[in-house]
């Protein structure tokens, strides 16, 4: 990843997801230090399909 930063603009916002949150953190951590303006979904994609059926359940 280290070798595309160039490729992101530092004028944009970006939200970064992977499965469990894990990966999209340690990618967050390296982009905020090039000044590349991110967001992590904590819980990734596991937690967002949980909280999506909560919503299902409760609605």
């Amino acid at each position: 990843m280290e070798n595309r930063i160039h490729e992101f603009n530092k004028e944009d916002d970006y939200i970064i997801i992977c499965c469990s949150g894990n990966r999209s953190n340690t990618a967050c951590q390296l982009l905020n230090a090039h000044s590349v303006n991110v967001t992590n979904v904590a819980g990734g994609m596991i937690e967002w399909n949980r909280l999506q059926w909560l919503q299902l359940l409760y609605c």
